[in-house]
């Protein structure tokens, strides 16, 4: 069966030649370091999610807004607030990035 799918034959003898086994061995480690790459190159990799998957939940802006005329400065509270700061950044595919900046927006 194996001889009629990929057309394999055992009358060339290549196991003893020492070229074949070479290639044999050039192939599979080849393939190791070529998925050890992979493996490390995409470990760290973190992807940024799209628009409709983040919730905007305050803006520095709307935030003085409604602050009471006392509160001479709206950062601190804005900045103790729960979420991750950042300033949406939209990007060619759709997906929006997080990038910290002085006047961003709250996001969970």
């Amino acid at each position: 069966m194996l001889r009629i799918l990929i057309g394999y034959r055992e009358d060339l003898e290549l196991s003893t030649r020492w070229w074949h086994r070479l290639a044999k061995v050039l192939f599979v480690l080849v393939c190791t370091i070529a998925t050890a790459a992979l493996a490390i190159g995409f470990a760290g990799v973190s992807y940024a999610p799209y628009e409709r998957d983040v919730i905007k939940t305050d803006s520095l802006r709307a935030m003085t807004k409604i602050a009471p005329d006392d509160v001479a400065n709206t950062i601190p509270p804005f900045l103790n607030a729960e979420g991750e700061l950042g300033a949406a950044k939209r990007r060619r595919n759709g997906a929006s990035r997080r990038e910290h900046a002085s006047q961003g927006d709250l996001f969970t």
